[in-house]
């Protein structure tokens, strides 16, 4: 097994080709040299994806170092991966102590282990997500509380833009969700009702046919013509068009014992110059993260649910 030090920065692992890039930043340690039955171990692995904002990052790391459990410091080391796949892959292997990551890993780890717990960040997100939420020309639905005792069609159950996102901004305005099996269901009159189309030609095709009667997609679909043809897009109206802040949340791993759980959550939810860089959840938060886990387990056998 390799064990090793880069003293010169940020571990960035493919996976693909197994290449190991350091770039200027912090000292590492690849993680797989101690093992997950280790609560202990000096050496402590953050592990984030390469938008997450460095300032995050470094204040975590910052904190961490100034902590200990059992008399021994913590060393905090950072690994830095491509993809939010990646990052839930070292968490599921048993590699990682926490993750720094939007709300889709701190999900999945979640369901992959509901003893695993997350705390929320308490700074507004520069992790944006360009949503745009769009009707037939002649509709009546001027915004998103007119989508109420209508049906809105997302993408996947796993998709950023598609789906985090817009729900994301709906959560946050507090609309009532309710999830449909098939687009020909019945609605709830006073809540919001959605539905997975599965990818974004679907989408388009179902509001286009009257199937829904709001699609909420990436931006950058919205403007391809070939996933929104010029011809299509020409009779559809934006009602929505925004960058969405996406939750950023440090999940910590099954790594942890309890007890050096309540040290690293202590450590990262105290107030040092009057800002707490992440927050315990708040009830409202467990309701959407259960929202989100509970979307999951009802679409988990259906292949429109998956990217």
């Amino acid at each position: 097994m390799f064990v090793g030090m880069v003293e010169m920065g940020w571990l960035k692992i493919n996976k693909r080709c197994g290449m190991l890039i350091a770039t200027v930043g912090f000292t590492i340690v690849w993680a797989p040299a101690y093992g997950a039955d280790n609560a202990s171990a000096d050496a402590f692995i953050v592990a984030a994806t390469d938008t997450t904002s460095e300032g995050l990052i470094n204040s975590v790391m910052d904190r961490l170092k100034s902590a200990s459990f059992d008399g021994r410091k913590f060393a905090p080391q950072p690994i830095i991966v491509s993809s939010n796949k990646d990052l839930t892959d070292l968490i599921n292997d048993g590699v990682v102590d926490l993750a720094i990551s939007d709300a889709r890993v701190a999900v999945k780890a979640m369901i992959k282990n509901p003893m695993t717990p997350a705390m929320k960040a308490s700074g507004r997100s520069t992790d944006l997500a360009a949503v745009v939420f769009a009707v037939r020309d002649g509709s009546p639905i001027r915004s998103m509380a007119d989508l109420k005792g209508r049906k809105l069609a997302f993408e996947g159950v796993w998709n950023r833009s598609g789906y985090f996102g817009p729900i994301t901004l709906i959560q946050r305005a507090g609309y009532p969700m309710e999830y449909l099996d098939t687009v020909r269901n019945d609605v709830t009159p006073d809540a919001i009702n959605f539905v997975f189309a599965g990818d974004e030609v679907n989408m388009v095709a179902w509001l286009n046919r009257g199937l829904v009667d709001a699609i909420a997609f990436n931006r950058t679909d919205w403007n391809n013509e070939e996933e929104t043809p010029l011809h299509i897009r020409e009779t559809f109206r934006l009602i929505v068009d925004e960058d969405v802040p996406m939750d950023q949340y440090v999940t910590m791993t099954s790594r942890n014992s309890v007890q050096r759980r309540d040290v690293i959550q202590n450590t990262l939810t105290s107030y040092e110059g009057g800002i707490a860089p992440f927050k315990k959840l708040s009830p409202e938060d467990e309701q959407h993260i259960d929202f989100l886990i509970e979307t999951y387990a009802h679409t988990e056998g259906n292949y429109l649910a998956h990217e």
